[in-house]
Formats: structure tokens, sequence, C-alpha cells
């Protein structure tokens, strides 16, 4: 009598270990550029891929595609949204482990540039302007009066002590140094016309001079 023995072989799973992160760039301009996330391991097989960005789980959409068994992680035309701290996290059936973040820095912007401050104020009086714009990084601000192409300062506040020169149209003018974008706002700003107020003495001597006047007119 024979016996046949079989015996079966079955794959070795081999721990995760040595998870790591790269991207293509971490500093990114909003509209312009795409990030690619790469994650790789030094060892471990029949691996499972997941994505976090601040800790929340990453899913395909939008402007976000998984390639590669989840391997790489695109998203397309970034927006300031994408902006954040990136694990890409590593599984098998023995362990799991999960990369050091990648931030990727967003910069957009300027927009919604304003200018707050009086538009028309007493003669001699003290103006601030104040002007701003939603920007990362912050933007560099410079103003002008009228179509004078100097500005007349470089600083995101503009005071002064109003006197006739000042009358204008002031444009203060937001940049982003990263971004290239230049956009600007438009701020009319006048002196009040004086009103003269007459003492109270003069009034009386007025108001009996005029009833003088009207007497000698009726008789």
């Amino acid at each position: 009598m024979y016996f046949l023995t079989v015996t079966s072989f079955f794959p070795h799973t081999v721990p995760v270990s040595n998870v790591s992160l790269r991207a293509n760039a971490i500093d990114l301009v909003e509209h312009s550029d795409t990030a690619v996330l790469m994650c790789s391991v030094s060892k471990g097989t029949s691996l499972s891929y997941k994505w976090l960005k601040d800790d929340s789980m990453i899913t395909a959409g939008g402007n976000v595609e998984l390639s590669d068994g989840n391997v790489n992680l695109t998203i397309n035309n970034v927006t300031r949204f994408d902006g954040g701290s990136y694990i890409c996290n590593v599984s098998n059936g023995l362990n799991h482990e999960a990369s050091q973040p990648v931030y990727l820095n967003v910069s957009y912007g300027p927009l919604d540039v304003s200018i707050s401050g009086p538009k028309s104020v007493n003669e001699n009086s003290s103006v601030t302007l104040n002007c701003s714009a939603i920007s990362r990084p912050e933007s560099t601000y410079h103003w002008y009066l009228d179509n004078n192409s100097n500005p007349i300062s470089n600083e995101s506040v503009l005071t002064f002590t109003a006197t006739d020169q000042h009358k204008g149209s002031y444009i203060c003018e937001a940049r982003n140094p990263v971004t290239n974008i230049t956009k600007s706002e438009t701020h009319m700003f006048t002196i009040a016309t004086s009103i003269i107020h007459l003492p109270s003495q003069a009034g009386v001597m007025l108001t009996t001079l005029f009833g003088l006047i009207a007497t000698r007119l009726f008789y």
C-alpha cells in the first residue's frame, strides 16, 4: 500500500516596516500646482494603503486621485483647502505602520482687498485708512493717491492729518510675493465743508439790527 503525502505551502506574510512618504513638492500655489505624494515600505507583503489628512481619511474624488493600489496620492490643481498634514498608513494581517507626516503649504490670494476708514472728515482731523486682504503668505501693500505712480506708503495702515491736499482717490494695492498676484481697491476721500457758528452775542446783535431795519421800513 502506498500513501501520498501532500504538503501545502502558503505565502509567508512579512510584517510592515519602515514606511516613508515623499512629495514632488511641498510649497504649492493655489490653482496652479499639482501635488503627488508617494508611499513606500522597505519590507512587507499583502499591503493595504490608507491616507489621512489632518487625521481625517482621504478618499478619491474631486481633485483627488489614488493610483497603483493606493500607493500614490495625486491632488490636481491644489486649493488652499488642500494644505495640511498628510500621512500614509500601511497594514497587513500582521501589523500596521504610519509614515512621518508631510505638510503641504498652499499659497493663495490676495482676495477681497478692502479699505476701512472715513470717507470725509473736518480739516485738521486725524485720519486712519486700513487696507486688508485674504492672502497666504501675507501680502505687501502700497498706497497711491489719484494717478500718482509713486506710492505714498508701503504699509497696510495709512495715517495723516487731513488738509485740502489730502482730498482725492486713494488706491491700496495688495501683492502676494509668492503667487505674484496683485489686486487693488479704491477709497474716495474728501474734506467736509466747514459750517461757521456765530457766537451767541453776535446772533443777538444781528437780531437787533434786523429789528431796527424792519422798524424803519414799516414806520
